[in-house]
């Protein structure tokens, strides 16, 4: 257990990381940061199993 929640602090941090580079380049944000947080961690996630998915075929 405490290696999952030490995975998910670390992609929270990463997806703080990059809001805050999105938001030096300009990018606009509507909703609250941490919406856009859960959404970058969520992005990533999915990405990933899509990746997953393409290479095992």
């Amino acid at each position: 257990m405490a290696n999952d929640d030490t995975g998910e602090t670390e992609k929270m941090l990463e997806a703080a990381k990059l809001l805050s580079i999105q938001k030096e380049v300009g990018f606009p944000f509507d909703e609250l940061d941490g919406v856009t947080l859960k959404q970058l961690v969520d992005q990533e996630r999915n990405d990933r199993a899509k990746k997953m998915e393409r290479e095992r075929r």
